[in-house]
């Protein structure tokens, strides 16, 4: 890393250490026995005095303030559960994950023809370090979603497109290795911070004589965990376990959340568990060998269920038009407050949204100007109403004009800078304009199609050492993306209550949407 890059992290680690008030945090008295707490998803968990202490921080209680599913509790009334909960459970799934493997390493726990070379691993290699490990991936595992603000990621995809935390994302992202999100960034510069590192080894000084705290070179490979990275090949697995195609945050959230919402998502976790195995696989023919978390091909029922279980829960709760229209309402509140204002909910520092939680948007509400009512109606439950979604197949017109239109529209769905959302922001205030409303009265909301990119680079063992295939050959989950994508991802349009006001707007999209080639038919309007 060049020095100059150094310096800015070093800055940024400063002034988000500042935020948080570190140096002014007092100790609770100290555990002396586990603790247990009965999980509806995992059933009892057991954690040890020092995280016990740990979760005692600020840091840990503040995400019991933040809701995992953002606004989606207006929706589906028990989705209440919170970022600290999840990160209990990622914890314990991480902690079932390792177990599993180091049970399994005579069997199959490593991929075959791996065994020998894997009981060689300095993971595996003696009962302590395999217990030094696991004490590391459960530190990284609880500390994985502190980085998060405001309702979750719907406050996120505003802030991590601030120039700051962009460019830090850049500065940080490995060879090889995918761009860390905002969130993950801030969890880094904490976990990285001199100030973290002698706080939690007091707590843990205090807690425990036998085990001691993480070093500075744990701490740093714990902040490459949270972003999915590794240096040490025969490391890399535990970076799987955190942040990767089969991590234990997925394990946790897909059935959490559908558990939470009420939404049947069923996979078997104690199957996918009970296979998963770690196997050195190589990115090139020429690379080097990494040892990956994967699935062997016997496995593959499981991991269809979790292929599956990710695209139901972005059908009925992540992309439900009534969860989408209070997520892009708060989201564009945010953005425009950050146009206008050089502020997000009402603070110019970045950092200091980290010290947030959502009920802070109380205080947000009762502020003057166009972000407050906003806020206050989210809080009130008085949300648009969708009057149109349409897909390609949608238009009355498919041609190559069109088809360039629409993907261009799809690709303001994730914009990546200031510069994309200010021309989402341009085409719902034409779009208001011309039906005789204010600008932000409109909303045009382009979900994000579902991903399963990071399965790609993963391969599946099989009898031999020989036989490996990547999941796209045993599993034809690209198609069932491409069908979702086409019958579930819609473009929509998000309005005022009110017949009239309904009336214009859908006038004004159609007018709009046709002068740029999308010729939209009467069947994508919906009335109230």
């Amino acid at each position: 890393m060049r020095p100059k890059d150094r310096a800015k992290i070093g800055r940024a680690r400063a002034s988000l250490v500042r935020a948080l008030g570190l140096s002014r945090v007092q100790i609770q008295e100290p555990y002396h026995k586990r603790k247990i707490i009965h999980d509806p998803i995992w059933g009892t968990c057991k954690y040890e005095t020092w995280e016990a202490a740990l979760l005692d921080l600020e840091v840990f209680q503040r995400l019991r303030g933040l809701k995992q599913t953002g606004f989606a509790y207006l929706t589906y009334p028990a989705a209440e559960h919170s970022r600290f909960q999840h990160s209990l459970g990622v914890v314990e799934a991480a902690s079932r994950v390792f177990n599993s493997i180091v049970d399994r390493l005579s069997d199959d726990g490593l991929g075959p023809g791996a065994k020998a070379a894997g009981k060689r691993l300095k993971v595996f290699r003696t009962e302590s370090a395999r217990r030094r490990w696991r004490i590391l991936l459960r530190v990284a595992a609880l500390v994985h979603d502190t980085g998060h603000s405001l309702f979750s990621h719907t406050s996120e995809r505003i802030y991590g497109l601030v120039p700051q935390l962009q460019h830090l994302s850049e500065i940080l992202t490995g060879p090889s290795a995918k761009r860390p999100g905002a969130a993950e960034v801030v969890v880094y510069l904490l976990v990285t911070s001199t100030q973290w590192q002698r706080l939690v080894a007091r707590i843990w000084r205090q807690t425990t004589k036998s085990v001691r705290a993480p070093t500075p070179a744990e701490w740093e490979r714990i902040g490459r965990w949270i972003m999915g990275q590794e240096t040490d090949p025969s490391l890399k697995f535990l970076a799987d376990i955190i942040s990767g195609p089969l991590d234990a945050d997925k394990l946790d959230y897909i059935s959490r959340d559908g558990y939470s919402a009420g939404i049947p998502v069923g996979y078997d976790l104690a199957r996918l568990i009970s296979t998963i195995c770690v196997d050195p696989q190589r990115a090139t023919r020429r690379g080097r060998k990494w040892w990956r978390l994967t699935l062997p091909i016997r496995g593959i029922n499981a991991l269809e269920q979790l292929v599956m279980g990710r695209l139901v829960l972005n059908s009925y709760l992540y992309h439900h038009q009534k969860c989408r229209a209070a997520e892009a309402a708060f989201e564009r509140a945010l953005a425009r407050e950050h146009v206008r204002n050089g502020t997000i909910a009402g603070r110019r520092n970045i950092w200091d949204l980290f010290s947030l939680r959502d009920a802070d948007l109380l205080e947000f509400a009762r502020k003057r100007g166009q972000p407050s009512k906003e806020a206050g109606d989210l809080i009130r439950r008085t949300l648009r109403v969708q009057i149109a979604q349409f897909r390609y197949e949608d238009l009355r017109v498919q041609s190559e004009r069109a088809s360039v239109a629409f993907n261009s529209l799809l690709e303001l769905g994730v914009p990546r800078t200031w510069t994309d959302y200010r021309a989402l922001l341009r085409i719902e205030d034409t779009i208001a304009r011309m039906a005789g409303l204010k600008n932000g009265s409109v909303i045009v909301d382009i979900p994000k199609a579902p991903s399963y990119a990071d399965l790609e680079n993963l391969l599946l063992p099989g009898r031999t050492a020989a036989q490996k295939e990547s999941p796209t050959k045993v599993l034809n989950y690209r198609d069932w993306i491409a069908a979702y994508s086409a019958h579930r991802t819609f473009v929509r349009v998000f309005c005022p209550r009110g017949q009239q006001i309904e009336d214009a707007v859908w006038n004004a999209a159609r007018r709009y949407f046709a002068s740029t080639g999308l010729v939209l038919s009467r069947n994508v309007r919906f009335r109230h």
